[in-house]
Order: C-alpha cells, then sequence, then structure tokens
C-alpha cells in the first residue's frame, strides 16, 4: 500500500466532494433539459431552454424572487467555480511542495517499507524491523454546526523511527478514514512498536471505538454506536421529507405541465433514494456486528 505524504492543501478530498457535487448538478440539469425541451437537442438549445427555464421560475416565484437565481445561477456557479478553484489551489500547493526535500510517499510492502523522496537519490529500504517505532498521530479540529460542536479528524501524521535514528514524518488526509487506519494498523503488528493518539481537538470517541473493536475483535466497524443512532434518525428523515414532497406537489402530477413535475420529482426521488442509502449502510453494518459477535470476550 502507498501512502501519499498531503496536506490539506494538497490533497484530493475537496476536489473529490467538489467534482461529486458538480456531477449531481449536471445529471439534475441534463435530465431536466432532455425531458422538458421540445427542440432539436443541442448546445445551443441547451442555452435558450435555460434562458426560457429561468424565466419561466422568475415569473411563477414573484413571491420568492431568490428561488429561480439559487437554483440557476447560484448552485450552478458554486459547483463549478468551487472545482475549478480547488484544482488550481492543489496544483499551486502541490508546486511549492515540490520545491523542497521532503517525503513523497512511503510503501508498505509484504517484507519491507520503502520511503520515496521527491529527490529519487535519497530513497531507501527498510524491513519492518528496523523500524523502532511507528506512531499514529489523529489531528482533530472542532467542526461547528446548528446542532453543536463536535471533533473531527482533519488528518493523520505517520511519525516513522528507524534504525541510525532516523526519523520521519508523513501527513495524509485520506478519503476513507477508517480503512486507513486499519491498515496502518495491521502494517503496524510487524514493527517493534506502535502507538496512536488524538490531537488537537480531542478524542473522537466514534474512531477510537473502531479502533478497540478492531485490535481486540478484528471487526471492522461499518458505524460505531453514536453513528448508527444518527443513521436511523436520517434515514427517517429524509423519508418524512420525500413524502412531505410527494404530499405537497401531488396534485401536480394530474397536469400537463410537464416542466413542473420533472422539478417537483428530483426532490421525491432524491429524498427517498438517500433514505434507502441510509437503510442499506445499516443493514450492512448489523450484519457485520453479528458476524463478529462473542470474539474478543
Amino acid at each position: 500500500m502507498r501512502i501519499n505524504n498531503v496536506s490539506a492543501k494538497t490533497s484530493k478530498m475537496v476536489v473529490v466532494l467538489l467534482a461529486i457535487f458538480a456531477i449531481i448538478v449536471t445529471v439534475g440539469f441534463s435530465w431536466a433539459y432532455f425531458n422538458t425541451a421540445i427542440s432539436e437537442h443541442s448546445i445551443a438549445s441547451f442555452f435558450k431552454w435555460y434562458a426560457e427555464t429561468l424565466n419561466h421560475l422568475i415569473a411563477d416565484n414573484r413571491d420568492e424572487p431568490i428561488i429561480p437565481y439559487l437554483i440557476m445561477i447560484i448552485i450552478p456557479l458554486l459547483a463549478y467555480g468551487g472545482l475549478v478553484a480547488s484544482i488550481v489551489s492543489r496544483h499551486f500547493a502541490l508546486k511549492a511542495m515540490e520545491s523542497t526535500l521532503n517525503l513523497k510517499s512511503v510503501d508498505f510492502l509484504q517484507d519491507r517499507v520503502k520511503f520515496n523522496f521527491n529527490r529519487p537519490q535519497y530513497n531507501f529500504i527498510c524491513g519492518y524491523n528496523d523500524i523502532n517505532n511507528l506512531e499514529m498521530i489523529l489531528n482533530t479540529v472542532m467542526v461547528h454546526n446548528k446542532y453543536g460542536s463536535y471533533p473531527a479528524v482533519s488528518e493523520i501524521n505517520l511519525n516513522f523511527s528507524v534504525l541510525n535514528n532516523k526519523h520521519f514524518t508523513l501527513t495524509n488526509v485520506p478519503l476513507k478514514l477508517t480503512n486507513f487506519i486499519y491498515k496502518i494498523i495491521d502494517y503496524s503488528r510487524a514493527v517493534r512498536s506502535f502507538s496512536y493518539r488524538f490531537e488537537g481537538a480531542g478524542s473522537v470517541e466514534s474512531i477510537e471505538e473502531k479502533i478497540r473493536d478492531y485490535t481486540n475483535t478484528g471487526c471492522k466497524q461499518i458505524l460505531a454506536k453514536q453513528q448508527e443512532t444518527n443513521f436511523k434518525w436520517l434515514s427517517i428523515t429524509f423519508f418524512a421529507f420525500s413524502m412531505f414532497f410527494l404530499f405537497t406537489f401531488r396534485q401536480s402530477f394530474n397536469t400537463l405541465d410537464v416542466m413542473f413535475w420533472s422539478f417537483a420529482l428530483i426532490p421525491i426521488v432524491g429524498f427517498l433514494v438517500i433514505s434507502f442509502v441510509f437503510d442499506i449502510i445499516l443493514l450492512a453494518d448489523k450484519w457485520n456486528e453479528n458476524k463478529y459477535k462473542g470474539l474478543g470476550k
């Protein structure tokens, strides 16, 4: 497994999240266009449809004039503009990092560890027994929302202490945090000493619970207990939203206004799909939990 040395500025996480957001916006507009545009489909036809749809929404929402601009202008600008800005920012951060001698990546191989630097002549390989200590530091920050504040892992530092008193630090912002931690624990079993700690805003109970379970039973938790409770409420909430929109727009499905009910279907189907996704994750978590029940006791 290769772990790249990336900070929050050089991480792909923001780019990936904004790319997903941009794809969702693109799919939504494409679906609406192909289901409501009457003329031949083309780039020129799309922009004509876009202008007509914007004018149509403005005329139908005189009491709330911000809604048409939010849907048709602000959200696309945030999606595509944010994606371009994040790609450019990451590109300059990578260039700045490559201009100095830094640890570029670490390869955890079957029987050895390879340290890769920006300048290949400094690369070296050592065995797992040559690593005196591997320390995993989970840096946390306080995340604030309308429901309160809580600590979350922002990035992970791996501090290596190898023979001849060499010390190296690698930073990573993993997209799949728990899978990343599980793999580090697996590889750490072959080194002389391994430890982990939280640093910053405090420990994250869900992550600590998953680490304890994996160490004691080998169970790779999908959801911690608090997350499981949150997912249950989220599933109920999104299902309720879907039913609310279905009840609100039920009369529109009897009309011939294809444009209106095409837009009305987006929140109904979207919230329902999200609710089902949460249900599937909860079922997978329960199945995984039952598989390891009784181990480590």
